[in-house]
């Protein structure tokens, strides 16, 4: 979300970004500015007694707390922005009466998963906070969904057109703070392969091993990265054609890869597809199967089944994947379609004209005045919406 958040501050907004104390070094050093806001999830199932650490009742109500305090206090935001899976922003925002706008951090999630999810938590928050009963689940997605990615991936949204925009997606990975290795310059005299469980779900050391061994003894050059967690020696003993490294930034990494292998989560495909590099998926949990089935689908890459996870099937699907150009022919059109697609400034432009509308029909008189008062700023190259300051909290 860092490179939205980021966008609004270009347009000249107030951006805070309010999530757990584990991630405020995370958003302080990309130059946002952090507020504490509700539990890391690992706290909050110790906290509640194993309740669900990311859609239970009591956690939600923390962050809900969290929010409205900030709100009404020291960030008096006139927009919230959030991910899919964060609940409490939509009800803090209706207490508030501001919009909630949703950036999508993975496919959409329909209506029907939230019952299984959320089960009554959040009807039992509306009735605690007085917000009265709502049916369904539609209104978690009211006002806008920022969707990044691509429509060919996506499929099927169930929102009005009105209600979705989908939007080129900008990968942020750290690297203008990173120094990355000296040795990755002279990668190139043959087929790169990067192998790679993302940054949650590394934990798996004998699927590691599995895919750097299976393909180790090949003529290729092998990247792997272990996540901050792993030993990079926990791998054993390794053939010099093989690199390993605990955490590599992927826009360093992929501009010099042939292929890539990897257990399918969001911004590491997405990444992969911005620089046409075609993947072997061995999806672990979360969205990865609809990721890698979508682009095996589409031609763009090909998924193991969890039965064929064997050194000879990783091997095979791997040599093909550098040895067939449709693979890499797809990841390009991929590459296209994301290029082709609006900018973050485009939703940042379209969601200012939502919280003018907002501010008008609410006869917020706080909002209006803004909205009279405001004046541009002198580098604008042309005149602005009388909205061109308004604030955002991105959970």
């Amino acid at each position: 979300m860092i490179p939205f958040a980021r966008a609004f501050q270009r347009e000249g907004h107030d951006v805070a970004v309010a999530t757990s104390a584990e991630m405020a070094a995370v958003v302080i050093g990309a130059g946002l500015i952090w507020y504490p806001a509700g539990l890391h999830p690992t706290d909050g199932a110790k906290i509640f007694d194993g309740e669900s650490a990311d859609y239970g009742e009591s956690v939600v109500q923390e962050k809900i707390v969290d929010l409205v305090d900030l709100m009404i206090g020291p960030f008096p935001a006139d927009l919230i922005v959030r991910d899919p899976t964060d609940l409490a922003p939509v009800l803090a925002a209706e207490l508030l009466g501001v919009p909630c706008v949703t950036f999508g951090i993975g496919n959409f999630i329909p209506g029907k998963s939230w019952r299984i999810l959320a089960k009554d938590a959040l009807q039992s928050l509306r009735a605690d906070l007085h917000l009265g009963p709502r049916v369904g689940f539609g209104y978690l997605n009211r006002t806008l969904y920022v969707d990044p990615l691509p429509p060919s991936i996506e499929g099927t949204v169930e929102l009005p057109e009105e209600r979705l925009m989908h939007v080129r997606y900008r990968p942020w990975d750290g690297a203008e703070s990173l120094t990355t290795p000296s040795w990755l310059e002279g990668l190139g005299g043959r087929p790169v392969v990067l192998v790679t469980l993302g940054t949650v779900y590394n934990q798996d050391l004998d699927l590691l091993r599995s895919l750097v061994g299976a393909i180790a003894g090949e003529d290729l050059d092998v990247v792997c990265t272990t996540g901050p967690n792993v030993e990079p020696a926990a791998l054993g003993q390794l053939p010099p054609n093989v690199r390993i490294e605990r955490y590599m930034p992927l826009s360093a990494v992929l501009p010099r890869v042939d292929a890539m292998m990897s257990h399918g989560g969001f911004n590491t495909m997405m990444s992969a597809l911005c620089a046409a590099v075609p993947m072997v998926f061995f999806p672990v949990g979360s969205d990865q199967y609809f990721n890698a089935n979508q682009c095996a689908r589409l031609g763009a890459g090909i998924r193991l089944a969890d039965d064929d996870i064997n050194p000879a099937a990783i091997r095979r699907a791997t040599l093909r994947i550098l040895s067939e150009p449709s693979y890499g022919a797809a990841a390009a059109m991929l590459q296209e379609e994301i290029a082709d697609l609006p900018n973050y400034r485009a939703a940042v432009l379209r969601v200012e004209k939502l919280v003018i509308r907002q501010a008008r029909r609410s006869g917020d008189p706080r909002l209006l005045a803004k909205l009279r008062t405001q004046r541009h700023p002198p580098t604008r190259p042309r005149s602005r919406s009388a909205a061109a300051r308004r604030s955002a909290v991105a959970p």
